[in-house]
């Protein structure tokens, strides 16, 4: 139940072009890399085993992210389509799941 008495749902949707293939935007994807590109993000790290390459983008995959701020949370890999689409889920963030997908 959110708040006010309901379940509470807010879609935030972005796109942009990246003048890059595929293959080198999904490496930026693992959950390690994304503090090269996240302003916020500090450090990512693995809370699964990582044996190989594919293995940071399997469905399961976790990490543990600090943000610059020292808030800290994790991020699990709901759904993986190499080259193509990738769902990340939050654990709470403030009372809130967060979940993001990108194609």
């Amino acid at each position: 139940m959110g708040k006010y008495g309901g379940d509470v749902l807010t879609r935030v949707e972005t796109s942009i072009i990246i003048n890059a293939t595929p293959e080198k935007v999904w490496e930026m994807l693992a959950l390690d890399r994304m503090p090269e590109w996240m302003d916020d993000l500090e450090s990512s790290e693995y809370i699964t085993e990582v044996h190989t390459p594919e293995d940071r983008y399997k469905v399961g995959t976790s990490a543990h992210w600090i943000k610059v701020d020292k808030e800290d949370h994790d991020m699990e890999i709901m759904e993986s389509l190499k080259n193509e689409k990738i769902v990340f889920r939050t654990s709470p963030i403030h009372g809130v799941h967060m979940t993001g997908t990108f194609t």
